[in-house]
C-alpha cells in the first residue's frame, strides 16, 4: 500500500513539472507576442508622427507658394508674362516663376526708347497724357519708391505690343521743368532693343522663382540670393490647367497666362526613420485671383 502511494506521488510530481514547463513556454510566448505588438505599435506611431512632420513641412512651403500664385499679375497688363513654368527634363523638378507689380503707377513712354539708351522719357509737352500735370503723380511715386528702397531698385520695361522687355536697375530721375520733360534713368547698360512710345510701360516688378536644389525648396526674389524655404523635399511638380481642360507642363513668356483655369502644385518629401525612409506627398490647387479682372 505504501509503495502504491509513492508511485502515485511520483506520477503527480511529474505531471506538475510538465504543466509548469508548458505554462512557462506559453508565458514566454505571450510575453514575446506582447513585446512584438508593442514594438509594432511604436513603429507605426513613429512612422505616423514622421509623416505628419513631413506633411507640416511641405504644407509650410506650399502655403508660401500659394500666396504668391494667388497674387500673380497684380497691377500688371495681361500681356505681361506674370506666370512662367519650366518643365524639368526627364521628370526632374519644375521651375515656377511668379511676377507682380508693386506700385499702382506704370508710366508709359512718351518718346521712343532707343537701343543702347539707359533712360526713357515719360513726359512731353503737347502730347496727350504726357504733359507735366499728367505725369506728375507717376513721377513722384516712382521717385519716392526708389528713395525708400535705398536709392536703387529693380524695375522692368515692357513693350506689350512686341511682348518683350527687360529688367533694369532704376537709379535716378530727371525733372526738367524748363523743357517740360521727365526721365527715368537706369544705372545698368543700355536697352537691348528699341521700345516704342505708347506701347511701352515701366513697372516695379517683383519676381519669385520657386525651384528645388539639393532637396531644398528655394525661392529667389529678383536678383537677391536664393533662400531655402524647407528641406527634405524630393520633388516639385507644377501643372497648369487651362480653361479648355488641357493640362500644360510648360508656359513660356510668349504664352498667354490669362487662359489659365488654376495651377496644381505637387510636393514630395522624405525623412529618415530607424534606417528607413518615410515619404509623403501633398497636392494643392491655386487660382490666380487677377484672372477675374483681366483687361
Amino acid at each position: 500500500m505504501i509503495l502504491r502511494q509513492s508511485s502515485l506521488y511520483s506520477n503527480n510530481r511529474g505531471f506538475t513539472l510538465i504543466e509548469l514547463m508548458v505554462s512557462m513556454v506559453l508565458g514566454l510566448l505571450l510575453v514575446a507576442m506582447a513585446v512584438g505588438s508593442i514594438q509594432a505599435t511604436r513603429n507605426l506611431y513613429e512612422t505616423d508622427i514622421t509623416r505628419i512632420e513631413i506633411a507640416h513641412r511641405l504644407r509650410a512651403g506650399m502655403n508660401l507658394m500659394g500666396v504668391q500664385i494667388r497674387q500673380a499679375g497684380e497691377l500688371l497688363s495681361n500681356s505681361f508674362p506674370a506666370i512662367e513654368l519650366e518643365n524639368g527634363a526627364n521628370g526632374d523638378p519644375d521651375l515656377l516663376i511668379i511676377r507682380k507689380n508693386l506700385l499702382d503707377h506704370a508710366p508709359g513712354l512718351c518718346v521712343d526708347g532707343a537701343s543702347g539708351d539707359n533712360f526713357v522719357q515719360i513726359s512731353l509737352p503737347g502730347k496727350a497724357g504726357c504733359s507735366f500735370n499728367d505725369t506728375e503723380a507717376a513721377y513722384n511715386a516712382w521717385r519716392d519708391f526708389r528713395i525708400q528702397a535705398g536709392g536703387e531698385v529693380s524695375a522692368y520695361i515692357w513693350d506689350f505690343v512686341g511682348d518683350t522687355g527687360e529688367q533694369f536697375t532704376y537709379s535716378s530721375e530727371d525733372d526738367i521743368s524748363s523743357t517740360g520733360t521727365r526721365t527715368i534713368n537706369a544705372s545698368s547698360a543700355g536697352w537691348s532693343r528699341d521700345y516704342p512710345a505708347n506701347s511701352s510701360h515701366l513697372y516695379f516688378v517683383e519676381e519669385w522663382r520657386f525651384s528645388l536644389v539639393d532637396s531644398n525648396l528655394q525661392v529667389q526674389i529678383n536678383d537677391d540670393p536664393p533662400n531655402s524655404i524647407i528641406s527634405g523635399v524630393d520633388d516639385l511638380q507644377v501643372e497648369l490647367v487651362m480653361n479648355d481642360g488641357t493640362v500644360v507642363n510648360e508656359l513660356g513668356p510668349m504664352d498667354d497666362w490669362t487662359e489659365l483655369s488654376f495651377i496644381r502644385v505637387i510636393l514630395e518629401g522624405t525623412a529618415e526613420l530607424s534606417q528607413k525612409s518615410v515619404s509623403r506627398s501633398i497636392t494643392n490647387t491655386f487660382f490666380p485671383r487677377n484672372l477675374i479682372s483681366k483687361d
